[in-house]
Order: structure tokens, then sequence, then C-alpha cells
């Protein structure tokens, strides 16, 4: 079951130090983001289609990366702290820019060198419009796909904006495409499904929504991600 957390149609004016809005309103949406639950829920921002102008302060962008990465992969050295909170800044406040390059973090595992190229990368595309510094961000998340996951990826570029994808239609063309390396032990459904699963944690795409047993069924792609998906896909 989906779930919507309903923001106030007109936002007040707050002092800049939090987000421009409502502080209960944000600590609820940001419970929604960080909660880790695999289904989809859709949380309202007021703002331009795609990223939002809604924005984050450092204090909130830090926690909301601190809550993703930190607080559920465990401990950490202050040397990841520190290169947490630069990366934090240089998402500019954007949700989106914060959750997406969560993803590749959350798979370095406890790899200071890897933790440094990606604050380097993000510090190289610092952009003052949010929308180009929010794509700037996905491409690094991208770039750093595994091999095996980026022509996965690619593929949704084939499917219309908003389209929700049926998981067993994205397998048999993944298959068909040659995509799914056979695994010992494991049966083409279950690689894609692993398949699917890196995606979703990278917040490349999401749960569209769940079969009776508990499965996911189908998904779908934000609307600035499926633009990184096409140009990426226009340049191979």
């Amino acid at each position: 079951t989906s779930s919507l957390v309903s923001l106030p149609e007109h936002a007040v004016e707050q002092p800049e130090n939090i987000m421009v809005g409502r502080e209960n309103e944000f600590e609820m949406m940001l419970d929604q983001l960080v909660r880790g639950g695999r289904e989809l829920e859709v949380v309202s921002i007021a703002g331009m289609g795609g990223i939002g102008k809604t924005t984050l302060n450092f204090d909130k962008s830090w926690n909301l990366l601190h809550k993703m990465i930190f607080e559920k992969e465990g401990s950490y050295s202050p040397e990841f702290e520190n290169i947490g909170k630069q990366i934090a800044l240089k998402c500019g406040g954007l949700p989106l820019a914060i959750t997406v390059i969560a993803g590749p973090l959350s798979k370095m595992g406890q790899r200071l060198d890897e933790w440094q190229r990606i604050a380097e990368n993000v510090s190289s595309v610092v952009s003052t419009d949010p929308e180009a510094q929010c794509m700037r961000v996905l491409a690094l998340s991208y770039h750093h796909l595994p091999s095996h996951l980026k022509p996965c990826f690619l593929y949704f570029a084939i499917f219309a904006e908003d389209e929700e994808i049926y998981v067993n239609k994205l397998v048999e063309l993944w298959a068909v495409e040659g995509f799914l390396n056979e695994e010992e032990g494991k049966s083409i459904e279950e690689v894609a499904t692993t398949c699917i699963n890196e995606l979703i944690d990278r917040s490349l795409i999401f749960i569209h929504n769940f079969s009776f047993r508990g499965t996911i069924e189908s998904c779908g792609m934000h609307d600035v991600t499926r633009e990184l998906c096409l140009r990426e896909a226009r340049n191979m």
C-alpha cells in the first residue's frame, strides 16, 4: 500500500536555516525517504517538475545522507563522515541528488579511496542551476554502475515517460538482448531480480507495484533519471 505525505497548498515564510515550507512536513518527508522500505511511497514536494525547487540546507542534506548510509551500514570512521559532509554540501540541497549518490556509496563499503573519488567527482560537477546539478550527480551514479548493469539501465530508454514497466516483460526483453549473464545455481529470473534490486537500491528506478506474492510486479523511472537514460543511450 502506498502512502502519501500531504504538504500545505501554500508554503509559509520560514527562516532560511530550514527547508522552505513547514518543518513538521519536512520531518515526515525525510522519514518517508529514509525508512528503507521497498514499497513505492509518494512524497509531495512543491516545485518544478522533476527535481523540484524545494531544497534542503546543509544540516538537512547531511541528515538525509547520514540516515541513508551511516545509520544503515554500521560504524564508519570520522574520515568517512568528513567526506560524506563534503558530498552532501556539493549536492546543492537536492533530495533526489543526495538519494541517488547514496546508491554507489552504499555499495562501496568502507573503501576510503573510492569515497574520495566520488567526492572529487561531485565537486567537479557543481552548478548553480539545480536541474543541471541534479542531472550531473545522476550521471555520476550511472558512470559508477557495474558494467553488467549499464545496458540494463539504458534499456529503460525504450519505454514511454511515466510508463509502468512490468518485470516479467522486462526480464524477457533483457534475456533476448543477452544482458543477463548465467550464474551457477540461479535462474534467469533470479539474475534479473538481482539487477532490478541493484537499480532500485541506487535510486535509478523505483518499485511501482508488488504482486500478491510480495514480489516486484512493476517498476518505473523518475522523469529526470529518464532524461539521463535517454542521453546516455544516444551517446552509445
